[in-house]
């Protein structure tokens, strides 16, 4: 019975991605959320009428001049609808994530995060876009992350720029 169910819900799937593949695109892009190299990497993928899911991976080294030495590795995700036609347009959306902290002094700790934002996009030249996003976000901090040694929850407010390079099908 396992079995069947298996092949009814891959079957299902394979039908669901072979209709949608025809308007899918993926790309690459660099994400700042401050001044200097970009930390975040994404893989953007487009789906259905201005819909795109971003998966990023964020890596944060902070040498031991920083104000918090040591390393941050970041895995997330968002999601966003683009609203209108033409080569500009806005968006809104959603985005989560989970970053792992290990400082040079003390143990580790994880941070969650869960946050909504408006921006827009706009298209430089064919395949490559821009995207501005801005919203708030609340993040749970480890309890090893905090002075008091017990977790806490933050409200910050969150802003990118992310530039695109689609390189399959045709943004």
């Amino acid at each position: 019975m396992k079995r069947i169910g298996l092949i009814i819900a891959t079957t299902a799937l394979a039908i669901l991605a072979t209709a949608s593949v025809s308007s899918a695109q993926m790309g690459v892009a660099v994400m700042w959320e401050g001044g200097g190299i970009p930390g975040v990497f994404a893989l953007p993928i487009t789906f259905g009428e201005g819909m795109v899911f971003q998966p990023v991976v964020m890596i944060d080294w902070q040498g031991d001049d920083g104000p918090t030495p040591g390393t941050r590795l970041g895995l997330g995700a968002s999601f966003e609808k683009e609203m209108g036609e033409g080569d500009t347009k806005p968006l809104f959306g959603g985005r989560a994530g989970v970053a792992i902290v290990s400082p040079k002094v003390g143990d580790s700790y994880t941070n969650f995060s869960l946050g909504v934002f408006v921006g827009g996009t706009a298209k430089l030249a064919d395949n490559v876009s821009i995207v501005g996003q801005w919203g708030p976000d609340v993040t749970i901090v480890g309890e090893k992350g905090s002075a008091s040694g017990k977790s806490y929850a933050s409200i910050n407010s969150a802003a990118s720029l992310t530039l695109r390079w689609w390189i399959w099908g045709n943004k």
